[in-house]
């Protein structure tokens, strides 16, 4: 719609450059390491980077606060469109549409929000750069850069200069460094390289008193630490006594989605100073005197199958077994490769002849379901081989199968001679999509076609990456169904390839033909599904935790547009129940089928109506027995009026030691003689001031007053706060507790 909602684009006017430069690719605006202007859409203006300056980052910002045009991109390394002065380039674009790309480049800038409002950038990545030195231009070439606006705003366009300035002005962080860092620091910036870390996990231990966050940004290094900063890519949270655990599988995410190859700059803010220690999270070594396979890293393999070797789980990319000769290999989860013992795995693989090389290759995918069934930090390796040979484990990445392999296009002959057996071929999966594959051979003798998921697989129906074959008489021809074709989808590479071997017992020619068939009619289905608050449901690949509706495409068996809906419902949070109860010493309390005796506080999971789990808790409180003293003894409270005469000498009374303590308090007597006041430890003692028992002996004169010295009988107050006291008198009277 863009190109066409303006019939016309008018001149531009914008800040910071030369009257009339920009409007033409003749004279086109240089671009700096750090380009900037305003610009009055709608209107088109040519710039000029070089391919050392890739990746050159196009970012937007309409003055308009609700805009919905973003520019469009138009790269070439010419000013006139199809004409080329390097030969080099000439053939870099008739041959780089093999890669499902085609010169000139044409992109369209992505919607983000910048300051509050729609913004638009674009990342000229380094693959287009990567892709010049693959057809020899490895020398810098003047690349012409149209942007077409279509609307007023802000242009900022950044080449990679700027990223080698923030690389040369941060500091490199490395395993094993220990790093300073100031309280409130927001300014230093550090880089972090996650491909020199992706075969190791490693930790961030803090040992600051208030808690780390670390941010990570991608490209800019000079940006704001804070959540919501458009160029922070992720942030952690680090506190003392909980280290930042980062694995390599996690490692190798962010390096395919970073647009730097996995180079982060990063920036650590807290209140206070402390070190931030980067360690490699330690490994035990693997069991069985296991020799330890290293990537890259040959080793000699003797006629002896109980050689053991061992690779970490930490190996999480395609990998390839690359052998001198001929060789089967056994993976296993354990040193001892007994399957009968339970968990136990073993699996085997027969190596493939690929272009004079033998090896086995096993995805990504089968690398993660490997490693994943590991019983320790390891699995276990043996080669089975009839000649001594060097085995090497490569890094396999899909890249390494285009250039080991010869492309196939649909409706031109290839020649097959018996000595193409070794050969692998390509074919570009979505130019057989929605059609019947047809597969013609002119020879005059047997042939057998193996189509493949990748290009390294061996020549045989029980090779697991195989997904078709197919036996031609002389002279053959089949035609393999749109619904099968259509099925091949899930097997097909990254790069979008599948991969075919040959196996002809004379020369001949084979065409791959392809037939177009009516699409089929878009098939709908919804799911729907329930959730409890806090969790979240797994979709292919995607993670939903929000209440809404979500739709994702695949293609039906049939090559049928297969569009389903995901209806997901997030039920309320439910609400904590707290219970309180108290029992007596010796009771039970019974609480969700469950007895408690002791006093504390109990919390248990339970589910509600919906299945749904929240925390229970219950309170208990358990009342104390009252000792015997207590038992038989009469309390004697601050403000009682009490009869003493001869016969209360039989009589204990009880005082609570921390009430009579509150406060200063007399004992006043109005008898006509002493009273002897007696105070124990116990209720059990003799009314003698040298008793055993007897802490305080306080003679209360006739119709006067004493007070006890509560503080010095501190020591002596029993496990219930008490201490008992006896009165002795002859004659009555009364005794009043005052305060």
């Amino acid at each position: 719609m863009k190109k066409f909602f303006f019939t016309l684009l008018v001149v531009c006017s914008a800040t910071n450059m030369m009257a009339q430069m920009g409007l033409t690719c003749d004279n086109p605006i240089p671009v700096d390491s750090n380009y900037q202007a305003h610009v009055d859409g709608p209107c088109e203006i040519w710039y000029t980077a070089n391919t050392y300056d890739l990746p050159l980052n196009v970012y937007f910002l309409p003055d308009a606060e609700n805009s919905d045009w973003g520019p469009e991109v138009y790269v070439d390394f010419t000013c006139t469109p199809g004409v080329y002065d390097d030969p080099n380039i000439e053939n870099l674009v008739s041959t780089v549409v093999d890669f499902g790309y085609e010169l000139p480049i044409e992109l369209l800038c992505d919607p983000v929000i910048r300051e509050g409002r729609n913004a638009y950038d674009l990342n000229i990545g380094k693959f287009y750069r990567d892709q010049l030195t693959r057809f020899g231009i490895n020398y810098n070439v003047k690349a012409y850069v149209k942007v077409t606006y279509f609307e007023s705003g802000r242009i900022s366009l950044r080449p990679d200069t700027l990223f080698k300035n923030c690389m040369e002005n941060s500091y490199s962080i490395e395993l094993g460094d220990t790093l300073e860092i100031e309280a409130n620091d927001s300014e230093n910036v550090f880089v972090v390289s996650l491909p020199n870390w992706k075969n190791d996990s490693i930790r961030f231990v803090w040992d600051g008193a208030e808690p780390l966050r670390m941010f990570f940004a991608t490209t800019e290094c000079n940006f704001t630490p804070s959540p919501t900063n458009d160029y922070v890519y992720k942030y952690y949270d680090i506190a003392a006594e909980t280290p930042l655990k980062m694995y390599s599988s996690d490692m190798e995410k962010d390096i395919e989605a970073s647009k730097d190859g996995g180079i982060f700059f990063a920036k650590m803010v807290s209140p206070s100073s402390g070190r931030l220690i980067v360690e490699k999270i330690p490994m035990t070594p693997p069991a069985g005197n296991a020799i330890k396979l290293e990537y890259n890293k040959s080793v000699d393999v003797v006629v002896d199958n109980q050689m053991l070797f061992a690779f970490p789980k930490t190996w999480r990319k395609a990998t390839a077994f690359v052998g001198t000769k001929r060789f089967e290999m056994q993976i296993s989860n354990s040193h001892l490769f007994d399957k009968s013992v339970a968990g136990v795995f073993v699996n085997s693989y027969t190596s493939s002849e690929n272009n004079d090389f033998y090896a086995v290759g096993l995805t990504a995918a089968e690398m993660n379901a490997l490693t994943a069934k590991a019983l320790d930090n390891y699995l276990y390796v043996r080669f089975v081989t009839l000649d001594p040979i060097v085995i090497t484990p490569q890094y396999w990445e899909v890249s390494e199968c285009v250039d080991k392999t010869h492309f196939i296009r649909p409706g031109l002959a290839t020649t097959i001679t018996t000595a193409s057996a070794s050969n692998v071929y390509r074919i570009n999966y979505s130019e057989l999509r929605g059609s019947n594959l047809i597969i013609e051979w002119t020879g005059y003798a047997n042939m057998t076609t193996y189509i493949g998921d990748t290009c390294i697989y061996t020549m045989s129906t029980s090779d697991k990456h195989v997904i078709y074959n197919k036996r031609f008489s002389r002279q053959g021809s089949t035609k393999v169904d749109v619904s099968r074709v259509n099925s091949w989808a899930s097997r097909v590479d990254e790069l979008g390839y599948l991969y075919v071997r040959f196996n002809p017992s004379i020369s001949g020619q084979v065409t791959f033909k392809i037939e177009k068939v009516a699409a089929p009619d878009t098939i709908y289905t919804t799911i729907s599904e329930t959730l409890c608050y806090g969790e979240s449901y797994e979709w292919n690949g995607q993670t939903y935790s929000t209440a809404g509706e979500y739709k994702q495409s695949f293609v039906a068996a049939n090559g049928a547009d297969s569009i389903v809906t995901l209806q997901l419902t997030i039920l309320p949070e439910v609400t904590p129940t707290k219970e309180e109860a108290t029992i007596e010493a010796g009771e039970s309390y019974t609480w969700n089928g469950k007895e408690y005796t002791e006093a504390g506080e109990y919390t248990i999971t339970l589910q509600d109506k919906n299945g749904c789990d929240y925390q229970a808790t219950l309170v208990l409180k358990v009342n104390k027995p009252l000792s015997p003293c207590l038992q038989s003894s009469i309390k004697l409270n601050v403000g009682d009026e009490v009869v003493i005469n001869l016969d209360s000498a039989f009589t204990v009374y009880a005082i609570d030691y921390a009430a009579w303590m509150e406060q200063p308090v007399t004992l006043v007597w109005t008898g006509a003689e002493d009273l002897h006041t007696f105070v124990a430890e116990t209720c059990v003692f003799a009314l003698a001031p040298y008793n055993k028992y007897v802490h305080a002996y306080v003679p209360v004169p006739a119709q006067s007053d004493s007070a006890l010295d509560m503080e010095a009988l501190a020591p002596y107050v029993d496990e219930d706060g008490y201490l008992y006291v006896r009165f002795l008198t002859e004659f009555e009277g009364v005794l009043t507790v005052n305060n």
